[in-house]
C-alpha cells in the first residue's frame, strides 16, 4: 500500500522506480493472496469438513501435479522425477490429496537448490499406501524439525543464503490434512543434503 501512495505522490514519473515498486508490489500481492488462501484452508479444516472418499486414480494425480510444477522447477532449475506408478488406484478424498501433493511438493522445489531433484515414490501394503517426496534442498535442522508442522512457523534457512516466501502454514495444512484421512506423516531431513516427506494412509476408506 505505501509503495502504490508513493508511486500515486509523483514518484511513477520515474521508470526506474516505477518498474521497482511495481515488481515489490506484484510479490507481496501474491503473498498475501498464499496468506489468505492457506488461512481459508485452515477454517475450513477447523469447519469439520467431511471426508468424500472415493476411488482415486491416484498415480495419474500424481502425474498431473508434476506437470503444473514443472513451470517453477524449472525456474528453481530444480528436476523432478516422478517414481509413482501411472495405475496407482487407492481410496481417499481427491481434493484433500491434491492440496497435500501441492504443498509438500511446493515445497520440496523452493526449497531446493539449483541442480537439484525431487524424487515421488509410492509403496503399496496389504493394509497401507504411502507416497514419498525426497528433495536434494537445504534440509531442515533437528531443532526446526520439531515445529515445522505449528502454524505461522517458518524453519531458519539463512544459512543456505535462501529466501523463500511463504505464509507458514503450509505443512500446518498438510499434517491437519493427512491427519482427517486417518494418515500420518514422516519427516526426514539433514542439513544441506536434503529432506524426506512420506505420508502413509490406510488401504481402508476413510471415516
Amino acid at each position: 500500500s505505501g509503495f502504490a501512495k508513493t508511486l500515486l505522490a509523483g514518484a511513477k514519473d520515474d521508470p526506474e522506480k516505477l518498474t521497482e515498486f511495481l515488481e515489490i508490489i506484484d510479490q507481496q500481492s501474491e503473498r498475501l493472496v498464499e496468506l489468505i488462501n492457506d488461512v481459508l484452508t485452515i477454517s475450513h479444516l477447523e469447519s469439520g469438513n467431511a471426508v468424500e472418499a472415493a476411488e482415486v486414480p491416484v498415480g495419474q494425480q500424481v502425474e498431473m501435479q508434476v506437470s503444473l510444477l514443472k513451470p517453477l522447477a524449472a525456474v528453481n532449475q530444480v528436476t523432478l522425477v516422478n517414481q509413482v506408478p501411472a495405475d496407482l488406484v487407492a481410496v481417499t478424498d481427491q481434493h484433500k490429496f491434491d492440496q497435500i501433493l501441492k504443498n509438500v511438493l511446493g515445497n520440496a522445489i523452493k526449497y531446493n537448490r539449483s541442480g537439484g531433484s525431487v524424487t515421488l515414490a509410492a509403496a503399496v501394503t496389504t493394509k497401507t499406501w504411502s507416497l514419498s517426496i525426497a528433495d536434494t534442498g537445504v534440509g531442515i535442522s533437528p531443532q526446526d524439525q520439531l515445529r515445522v508442522f505449528e502454524r505461522f512457523y517458518r524453519a531458519e534457512v539463512s544459512h543456505s543464503n535462501q529466501r523463500v516466501s511463504g505464509s507458514g502454514l503450509g505443512l500446518a495444512i498438510v499434517r491437519e490434512l493427512v491427519d482427517s484421512l486417518n494418515g500420518k506423516i514422516d519427516l526426514q531431513s539433514q542439513l544441506d543434503e536434503g529432506t524426506t516427506v512420506t505420508m502413509t494412509f490406510p488401504v481402508s476408506a476413510p471415516s
